[in-house]
């Protein structure tokens, strides 16, 4: 299987269960990695027979940029739910990264889920 990933985005939203999160806005970085069979779009160089990039990260950007939810847990599953629709995705890992909540550290989640 192949793999495509995007590193890094960040997005600003308001999730979380501390007072501050709900009210004021903060980045999340995330990383996506895809597994796929991506030989016919290697052999075609054609966009169609591949997954487009920028579709993966407005589904991220959706994601962190809308409704607010307490967990990232929850968010990394609505983004992997979303990302499997597409049939040629056969395993997909979200790691979310909370940047600023601390100052020691990193916070995070990383969720693997494959099509069932």
């Amino acid at each position: 299987m192949d793999t495509i990933f995007i590193e890094n985005l960040v997005f600003w939203g308001r999730h979380g269960l501390l007072s501050f999160e709900k009210t004021r806005e903060q980045p999340f970085a995330v990383d996506v990695e895809l597994t796929l069979d991506l030989k016919r779009a290697g052999e075609s160089d054609k966009l169609a027979d591949t997954l487009d990039y920028a579709a993966v990260k407005d589904i991220v950007q959706r994601t962190i940029e809308g409704k607010r939810v307490n967990l990232v847990e929850h968010l990394a599953e609505q983004m992997c739910s979303e990302i499997l629709e597409d049939n040629r995705v056969n395993n997909v890992s979200i790691t979310i990264r909370k940047t600023r909540i601390w100052r020691e550290g990193v916070p995070g989640v990383m969720l693997k889920r494959s099509r069932s």
